[in-house]
């Protein structure tokens, strides 16, 4: 894997707890001084070249998905801290899997993946931030990231990089806003968090003028709301979203929220439990509800006298667990949410669905363990 070349406080458990009890109590997270990672790329390594001819490749045959870890093997993959600036020739790929990369940065190149209608970094704990550019992808819907990872996130709202002088090895060769080749100018950077297909991501903005920094939409909801230079000293808002709520686009297109109990304190049904996404586009809100609304029709239970099992419920709202049957199989690392329906198995990376067995067929259940842990 690729390793850091200094502390990155975002790694820090200590401070993440600290920052969740802040938050918790309404109070502003005191986050140390954060450094972004300007590891330089060894590209004398094997890995970088085997990368470079991949994308070749990718861009010839007009592949619409690109999965440069399978593609390469773990070996070759960790050697890679950053992608070339020719992943731009990738222009019929509709899928970009990043699953578990160890990338430190994406090149603002990727604006120019006309076709990219759905981007997957998850679990690539490196990337703190993204280029401006990103928005450039028009037909960019759907998109799965570490929220946790980014910079200025609702969960533990870590500090920004500051900006203030600008980082010279983060700025790229045009203006992020309106295309100016930036040689020889002087270049303005600032940070800006913006809803991109289905996650908030914190944006690296390149600008050759404050005409063009002026040009910049408004922050997402809840995030600071005007281009910054980060800095420790920047104060951001701890309120928004409710952790505890669901917000998602009504009819109307305006926000609504629905406790997860109900006036009588009944746990309601899944629909009306957390989402933890801070804002939604209104179409990918609708699936969402009526995903959950067709799941509330067929929900498992776990059963009433295994609850006390489950322990403390997790801050965010689920349990993982291993169940056994009547029948003699055994399910692993199962979701539990709002420690009362089974919504999904480990291996359901897309959306909660309706688990392979009935409530009345779970004999026992424990936190979740891994697989050599001492069986039943």
């Amino acid at each position: 894997m690729a390793v850091h070349s200094h502390y990155c406080p975002l790694y820090n458990r200590q401070l993440l707890d600290a920052a969740d009890d802040a938050i918790e109590e309404k109070k502003s997270p005191n986050w140390p001084r954060v450094f972004v990672h300007l590891d330089e790329q060894d590209t004398s390594l094997p890995g970088w070249a085997a990368l470079q001819q991949l994308i070749e490749d990718a861009a010839k045959d007009g592949r619409e998905k690109f999965s440069p870890r399978g593609d390469l093997g773990h070996e070759l993959w960790s050697q890679i801290v950053t992608l070339p600036e020719s992943i731009a020739t990738l222009k019929r790929v509709k899928v970009f899997d990043l699953y578990g990369s160890p990338l430190l940065r994406i090149p603002p190149e990727i604006g120019r993946m006309e076709s990219l209608e759905e981007f997957d970094p998850y679990t690539s704990y490196g990337l703190h931030w993204y280029p401006y550019e990103i928005t450039q992808c028009k037909q960019l819907r759907k998109s799965r990231v570490s929220t946790r990872a980014l910079y200025g996130n609702y969960k533990f709202r870590p500090s920004f990089p500051g900006l203030d002088p600008v980082i010279p090895q983060l700025i790229s060769k045009q203006c992020s806003v309106c295309g100016t080749d930036l040689a020889g100018r002087e270049v303005l950077q600032r940070w800006l968090s913006l809803c991109v297909a289905t996650d908030i991501l914190p944006l690296l903005v390149n600008a050759c003028s404050e005409e063009c920094i002026g040009g910049l939409p408004e922050g997402a909801a809840g995030y600071i709301q005007s281009p910054h230079m980060g800095g420790p000293k920047l104060k951001q808002p701890i309120e928004l979203p409710n952790r505890r709520k669901i917000y998602i686009a009504g009819p109307s297109g305006q926000e609504s929220a629905a406790s997860a109990t109900s006036g009588s304190g009944q746990l309601k049904g899944l629909s009306e439990l957390p989402l933890f996404k801070a804002q939604v586009p209104a179409w990918k809100a609708e699936e969402l509800r009526k995903q959950r609304e067709a799941l509330d029709t067929h929900l498992v239970e776990v059963p009433p006298h295994l609850r006390t099992k489950l322990g403390p419920e997790m801050k965010m709202g689920l349990h993982w667990v291993d169940v056994k049957l009547s029948s003699g199989l055994k399910f692993y690392n199962l979701a539990v949410r709002g420690g009362r329906f089974f919504v999904g198995l480990a291996t359901d990376t897309e959306s909660e669905r309706k688990v392979p067995f009935a409530s009345e067929d779970v004999i026992e259940l424990r936190r979740h363990m891994p697989r050599w842990w001492p069986v039943w």
